[in-house]
């Protein structure tokens, strides 16, 4: 067994307790990237297929949608660099998160407004 090989020997020099934590810390690590990807596989798609679902003209919605989830791909990552490269990554980041926040307040006012227009519509 490769693992126990390698083990060995740094379990003879170092305390155990140091060892474990980085073991978790690579384990946790490791789930935190498997779920950050499964969650980023399935944003496009799923923005897309809300977009073709949610009331008239859905094609317009979803090329809408698609054009700026092709724009994101190749103009997001050099932006997050340039950022990264002026202000340090952390702070890049910001960028993002700023945006998600901002998305997230925002949704639950669209989707108001857009009930208030379909009941002035309907009556």
């Amino acid at each position: 067994m490769p693992s126990v090989s390698i083990a060995d020997p740094l379990l003879r020099r170092l305390p155990h307790e140091p060892l474990a934590f980085d073991l978790f810390g690579q384990v946790a690590g490791g789930a935190a990237i498997v779920l950050w990807g499964l969650g980023a596989s399935l944003g496009f798609p799923v923005a897309l297929s809300a977009a073709g679902a949610s009331g008239p003209n859905s094609v317009a919605r979803v090329s809408f949608v698609a054009t700026l989830g092709y724009v994101a791909f190749p103009v997001g990552p050099p932006v997050l660099g340039f950022l990264g490269e002026h202000y340090g990554l952390r702070n890049a980041l910001i960028a993002p998160l700023a945006l998600v926040v901002a998305a997230a307040f925002l949704a639950p006012q669209i989707v108001r407004r857009r009930a208030q227009l379909h009941e002035s519509s309907t009556r």
